[in-house]
């Protein structure tokens, strides 16, 4: 249950800081603009600090092992994060 509630917080916390997730929703037009999109969300992973081992393709592929690892580089980024907010306050 805690797990659960932890990622309900961690998907909050990334919709306030990744608006990527809206492009997730609306389908592109062309392969041009799903490429685009996957950049970018490749784009706003990294600055918040998660390793990315996927490319572009990957997504615009919809490889599923690709993206649940991508996902959880994500949640991994949050908890460090949130470790680290944990011991400097």
């Amino acid at each position: 249950m805690v797990l659960i509630y932890h990622f309900i917080l961690f998907i909050y916390n990334l919709t306030i800081y990744i608006p990527f997730f809206a492009l997730l929703h609306r389908a592109a037009d062309t392969e041009e603009d799903q490429m685009l999109n996957a950049k970018y969300a490749i784009s706003c992973s990294r600055k918040i600090g998660a390793c990315v081992f996927l490319t572009p393709e990957d997504i615009v592929e919809v490889k599923s092992k690709m993206i649940m690892t991508f996902v959880a580089e994500l949640w991994a980024a949050f908890f460090v994060r949130e470790a680290y907010e944990k011991a400097q306050g």
